[in-house]
Protein backbone atom coordinates (compact mmCIF):
# COMPACT_ATOMS: atom_id res chain seq x y z
CA UNK A 1 0.00 0.00 0.00
CA UNK A 2 1.31 3.71 -0.67
CA UNK A 3 1.76 6.09 1.58
CA UNK A 4 -1.23 8.75 0.66
CA UNK A 5 1.39 11.55 1.57
CA UNK A 6 4.28 10.72 -0.74
CA UNK A 7 2.71 8.37 -2.62
CA UNK A 8 5.81 6.11 -2.09
CA UNK A 9 5.47 2.36 -0.48
CA UNK A 10 4.85 1.77 2.81
CA UNK A 11 6.38 -0.86 4.62
CA UNK A 12 4.41 -2.90 7.62
CA UNK A 13 5.20 -3.14 11.14
CA UNK A 14 3.80 -5.44 13.88
CA UNK A 15 2.76 -3.87 17.11
CA UNK A 16 1.05 -5.63 19.54
CA UNK A 17 0.41 -8.29 17.16
CA UNK A 18 -1.26 -5.85 14.49
CA UNK A 19 0.19 -4.97 11.22
CA UNK A 20 0.49 -1.59 10.67
CA UNK A 21 1.83 0.55 7.57
CA UNK A 22 3.80 2.79 7.78
CA UNK A 23 5.64 5.36 5.29
CA UNK A 24 9.40 5.10 5.47
CA UNK A 25 9.85 8.74 4.64
CA UNK A 26 8.26 9.93 7.92
CA UNK A 27 5.27 11.02 6.65
CA UNK A 28 2.90 9.06 8.77
CA UNK A 29 0.68 6.18 9.61
CA UNK A 30 -2.26 4.46 8.22
CA UNK A 31 -4.36 1.95 10.74
CA UNK A 32 -6.99 -0.23 9.05
CA UNK A 33 -10.60 0.06 10.78
CA UNK A 34 -10.50 -3.95 12.00
CA UNK A 35 -6.55 -2.67 13.25
CA UNK A 36 -8.04 -0.24 15.73
CA UNK A 37 -10.55 -2.68 17.24
CA UNK A 38 -7.67 -5.06 17.40
CA UNK A 39 -5.83 -2.57 19.55
CA UNK A 40 -8.56 -1.11 21.38
CA UNK A 41 -10.70 -4.59 22.06
CA UNK A 42 -13.96 -3.47 24.21
CA UNK A 43 -12.51 0.49 24.40
CA UNK A 44 -12.70 0.35 19.73
CA UNK A 45 -16.32 0.73 19.53
CA UNK A 46 -16.29 3.64 21.80
CA UNK A 47 -13.59 5.48 19.88
CA UNK A 48 -15.26 4.60 16.83
CA UNK A 49 -18.21 6.02 18.13
CA UNK A 50 -16.65 9.29 18.36
CA UNK A 51 -14.54 9.58 15.24
CA UNK A 52 -18.41 9.06 13.25
CA UNK A 53 -19.78 11.94 14.89
CA UNK A 54 -17.22 14.55 14.00
CA UNK A 55 -18.03 16.76 11.35
CA UNK A 56 -15.94 16.60 8.39
CA UNK A 57 -13.98 19.55 7.60
CA UNK A 58 -13.27 19.27 4.36
CA UNK A 59 -11.56 16.48 2.05
CA UNK A 60 -8.22 15.39 2.78
CA UNK A 61 -5.80 12.85 0.84
CA UNK A 62 -6.73 9.82 -1.11
CA UNK A 63 -7.33 6.28 1.31
CA UNK A 64 -4.87 4.11 0.43
CA UNK A 65 -7.59 1.43 0.44
CA UNK A 66 -10.05 3.41 -1.61
CA UNK A 67 -8.31 6.01 -3.66
CA UNK A 68 -11.45 8.09 -2.93
CA UNK A 69 -10.72 11.62 -0.95
CA UNK A 70 -10.54 10.98 2.79
CA UNK A 71 -12.68 13.39 4.87
CA UNK A 72 -10.69 15.42 7.11
CA UNK A 73 -12.08 15.55 11.03
CA UNK A 74 -11.03 17.23 14.17
CA UNK A 75 -9.17 14.35 16.47
CA UNK A 76 -11.01 13.48 19.62
CA UNK A 77 -9.68 15.02 22.56
CA UNK A 78 -8.76 18.72 22.01
CA UNK A 79 -5.47 18.25 20.07
CA UNK A 80 -6.29 20.76 17.54
CA UNK A 81 -4.96 17.89 15.23
CA UNK A 82 -6.81 17.08 11.85
CA UNK A 83 -6.79 13.11 10.66
CA UNK A 84 -7.62 12.05 7.64
CA UNK A 85 -10.66 9.60 7.53
CA UNK A 86 -12.02 7.53 5.22
CA UNK A 87 -15.43 8.15 4.39
CA UNK A 88 -16.34 4.40 3.56
CA UNK A 89 -14.74 3.27 6.84
CA UNK A 90 -11.63 1.84 5.64
CA UNK A 91 -9.45 3.42 8.49
CA UNK A 92 -7.43 6.44 9.70
CA UNK A 93 -4.51 8.55 8.53
CA UNK A 94 -1.91 9.96 11.01
CA UNK A 95 0.10 12.48 9.88
CA UNK A 96 3.59 12.00 11.54
CA UNK A 97 3.32 13.32 15.80
CA UNK A 98 -0.28 13.38 15.29
CA UNK A 99 -0.80 9.90 17.18
CA UNK A 100 1.38 11.19 20.25
CA UNK A 101 0.01 14.86 20.18
CA UNK A 102 -3.67 13.06 20.62
CA UNK A 103 -2.26 10.69 22.91
CA UNK A 104 -0.92 13.03 25.34
CA UNK A 105 -4.42 14.91 25.83
CA UNK A 106 -5.75 11.13 26.29
CA UNK A 107 -3.81 9.17 27.80
CA UNK A 108 -5.67 6.50 30.33
CA UNK A 109 -6.21 3.15 30.98
CA UNK A 110 -8.67 3.25 28.00
CA UNK A 111 -6.00 3.84 25.45
CA UNK A 112 -3.22 1.41 26.97
CA UNK A 113 -3.18 0.10 23.47
CA UNK A 114 -2.53 2.52 21.61
CA UNK A 115 -0.12 4.07 23.95
CA UNK A 116 1.60 1.53 23.36
CA UNK A 117 1.80 1.90 19.37
CA UNK A 118 3.17 5.27 20.14
CA UNK A 119 5.86 4.27 22.06
CA UNK A 120 6.83 1.23 19.20
CA UNK A 121 6.54 3.89 17.00
CA UNK A 122 8.65 6.34 19.11
CA UNK A 123 11.59 3.39 19.04
CA UNK A 124 11.16 2.85 15.61
CA UNK A 125 11.72 6.06 14.57
CA UNK A 126 14.84 6.69 16.94
CA UNK A 127 16.21 3.57 15.71
CA UNK A 128 16.07 4.31 12.18
CA UNK A 129 17.40 8.14 12.99
CA UNK A 130 20.78 6.34 14.34
CA UNK A 131 21.28 3.99 11.25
Amino acid sequence: MDCPSCGEPQIIVEADGVELDLCLQGHGLWFDAQEIGMLLGADAAELERELRELPSQGRGRPCPRCSKPMELIGAPGGAGVMLDRCARGHGLWFDDGELEQILQLRLSADLAALAKVADFLSRFRSARKQN
